[in-house]
């Protein structure tokens, strides 16, 4: 199965103090750490089975001025150059109004390039309200185009992360408040404002408290946001469908298992089909799991800290595929140094057909008969009586709760 395995943990003069006030951007192979405590910004270069090299730090200069949610301050161009990469993978950035300015001055970022190649970027203060709507310039410059307001039924105080997606032809922009504990979708149309036409709050059966990230993905078609809530300790996934209505599929409560108590932080990577999720919270470790083709989530391993590691209260983490492995970089905020991770994927399978390698399959719908192969395979039963097999290999059978009985054939404990 597959599992966390410890590069290294990268110090020096780059790392050589927490990074509380930081975000980590990935660009092919390599990644951009903006370090606002440090008050610079560090290329790193990955390579498959090493610890990445950093490369020369720049000092973080002049600010573009702005002003988000009635607040003047000044954003990092390389905030706003990281936003666009980050954009491009459907998620916002955390970043500040002012060096040092904490929590009232911070802001959440996100860019967007619209259809006719216009480029947007979107900017909210997690200690205030509303989304603000900028033309975003070449060179980096912003002009303010537009707001949209918290108000009865749009639930947009203190919005702590944003995400987009594209369903159906039409793009949408995900927000998540904080302190209202619920999840907008707007359309975004062809100029960029926002139109609302879904919510789900807790009033709707949303069960989160505290929504602090959000990542989207497509998987077999289906569109999904991924969120993570300090207040509730959970992962919950959304279905995101045509139109923009929104369904949840499945919610992960942490436990003495897993490691993303206090969830802050996640980051979702997509390989060959299979989609991974990296999740850290106040607990100091890091969970793996993966989004299964039903819209759940299923834990595939779990890291403590440790003396090597900085894994205590981790501030940023990103995981980018190199080669055959994914490597997972993570900043604490307590903690020097930046640790990475690596996960072997040389022996990643198929999705819904059995090979000698790490497949996930499924039972036919209504119950029947699924068979793997070698491989350490994830088996899933289906809404029925199920027969599971899972050849050779150290298998995962997962169960849903069905009513039905199922039956696994060649269970071993040993293995």
């Amino acid at each position: 199965m597959l599992r966390f395995d410890l590069l290294g943990t990268l110090g020096g003069v780059r790392f050589r103090a927490p990074a509380a006030d930081a975000c980590l951007v990935a660009a092919g192979n390599s990644l951009t750490v903006i370090n606002a405590t440090s008050g610079e910004t560090v290329p790193l270069f990955l390579g498959a089975g090493a610890l990445p090299v950093a490369g020369e730090a720049t000092a973080h200069g002049a600010r573009v001025t702005v002003t988000v949610d009635g607040v003047t301050g000044g954003l990092l161009p390389d905030l706003i150059a990281a936003a666009r990469l980050a954009g491009a993978e459907g998620h916002s950035l955390r970043g500040g109004l002012a060096a040092g300015g904490g929590f009232a001055q911070a802001v959440e970022v996100i860019a967007v390039t619209l259809p006719s190649g216009a480029s947007l970027l979107y900017a909210a203060r997690p200690a205030g309200s509303g989304i603000d709507r900028f033309a975003l310039g070449p060179d980096g410059t912003l002009a303010f185009l537009g707001r949209m307001a918290d108000g009865a039924g749009v639930p947009l105080a203190s919005v702590a992360a944003m995400a987009t997606v594209q369903v159906g032809g039409a793009g949408y922009l995900l927000a998540g408040s904080q302190t209202e504990h619920g999840l907008t979708a707007f359309r975004i149309g062809a100029d960029g404002a926002l139109a609302q036409v879904a919510t789900l709050t807790q009033g709707d059966g949303l069960p989160v408290q505290t929504i602090t990230a959000m990542q989207t993905v497509v998987m077999g078609g289906a569109s999904f946001a991924i969120v993570a809530a300090a207040g509730s300790s959970s992962l919950t996934v959304v279905r995101i469908l045509d139109g923009g209505g929104m369904v949840i599929t499945d919610q992960l409560i942490d436990e003495l298992g897993t490691r993303f108590a206090g969830a802050t932080v996640l980051d979702v990577v997509t390989h060959q089909g299979r989609v991974f999720v990296v999740a850290a919270g106040s607990d100091d470790g890091i969970t793996l799991l993966t989004l299964l083709p039903d819209g759940t989530l299923q834990v595939l391993d779990v890291l403590a800290d440790g003396l090597t590691t900085s894994l205590a209260d981790i501030s940023a983490v990103r995981a980018v595929v190199v080669g055959n492995e994914l490597q997972v970089a993570v900043l604490s905020g307590i903690d020097a140094g930046l640790t990475v991770l690596r996960v072997d994927l040389s022996t990643l399978g198929a999705t819904g057909t059995a090979t000698a390698l790490d497949d996930v399959v499924a039972a036919p719908a209504g119950g029947g008969s699924v068979a793997a192969g070698a491989g350490a395979d994830i088996v899933l039963d289906s809404a029925g009586s199920d027969l599971l097999s899972g050849g050779a290999g150290g298998d995962l059978f997962v169960l849903g709760r069905d009513g039905v009985a199922d039956t696994i054939l060649d269970f071993d404990p040993a293995v």
